[in-house]
Order: C-alpha cells, then structure tokens, then sequence
C-alpha cells in the first residue's frame, strides 16, 4: 500500500469550492499554465481566436505553445502566436517520431528559432538519434 488516503467525500469538496463543477474556484487557487498547447493545429483555423479567448475565460493565463510538426517544416510553427499574443510563449523542437528525417539544417533552424525571445522552451527532441545538440 502506498500510504495514500482517499481525499474527502464529493459533498465536502463541494462545500470548500472544489468541486469538478466549480472550475472558477479552482482557477482562483493557482496561476493555470497550459504547458503543452498545440495552438497551430488545423482544427483551430475556423475558431483559434475564440478557443484562445475561451482558455483565458476559463482561467489560463499563460500558454506555452508547442512548435514541433509533426512535420518538420513547421518547428517555428508556435512563434506567431506568441507574437501575436503577450500571454503566450513558443517552445521549439523535433518531435521524436520525425528526428530520424532530421537534417543539419533543421537543427540550425532549431538554433535560429531558439533564440527568438518569445521562444522559452526546447520541446520533443530526439536525445538519443544520431545528431545531437551542442550541449
């Protein structure tokens, strides 16, 4: 057994504000920080302002927005939103599933966009493939 304890009942979470049906509560307790948004996906282009407007409604503050592809051409593809948006930053990087494709050239791209300063954050790279980074 590992020690842990069943938190209280529903009823008492309820009654001290923390109740799945009370996210306002919940976002008054923390700074909510979406570390992993894929902002840049096709399936925002009809709504992106919108859903972003959405997340701030619902309490986020800070997003950190995720630039990795899945293809390669798009390892800056979070850079315009955090340029566009002072509340969200970019990460750059290779997601593992495509680093075996990777090149020379995209890691001096990765280089050029690392030093862009809304871009905070390496994101997936390939640690263990044949290129690495210069660290």
């Amino acid at each position: 057994m590992s020690g842990l304890k069943p938190g209280p009942p529903k009823a008492e979470r309820a009654k001290n504000g923390h109740a799945k049906s009370e996210p306002a509560s919940f976002a008054n307790a923390m700074d909510l920080i979406d570390s992993h948004a894929h902002v840049d996906v096709s399936d925002f282009d009809a709504d992106r302002d919108a859903m972003l407007a959405r997340a701030q409604s619902a309490g986020v503050e800070t997003i950190l927005a995720i630039g990795n592809g899945p293809e390669l051409e798009k390892l800056g593809a979070a850079v315009p939103y955090a340029e566009q948006h002072d509340w969200i930053y970019a990460s750059v990087g290779i997601h593992p599933h495509e680093a075996r494709h990777a090149t020379d050239a995209h890691y001096t791209e990765l280089d050029r966009l690392a030093r862009h300063p809304r871009v905070i954050a390496w994101a997936s790279l390939n640690w263990r493939g044949p290129r690495r980074l210069p660290w």
